[in-house]
Formats: structure tokens, C-alpha cells, sequence
């Protein structure tokens, strides 16, 4: 996924969770939180 081909390696999974939702939220395509 291109999240993690810009991110690379290294960072907490909240880093790329975050990420993530912020590039869904940009596509059409939708997700919901993960709750800890």
C-alpha cells in the first residue's frame, strides 16, 4: 500500500494507522477507528 511505501519502516502502528485513515478518508473508500 502506498501509506506504507512513503512512511517506509520504523514508526509505531499508530503512525500508520493514522496514515491510513487519513487516505481513505481522501479516496472513496471508508474505515472505522480501531478501538484500544
Amino acid at each position: 500500500m502506498e501509506v506504507s511505501n512513503v512512511l517506509g519502516t520504523g514508526f509505531l502502528e499508530k503512525v500508520y494507522e493514522n496514515a491510513l485513515n487519513i487516505e481513505l478518508m481522501a479516496s472513496t473508500l471508508t474505515s472505522t477507528h480501531k478501538i484500544d
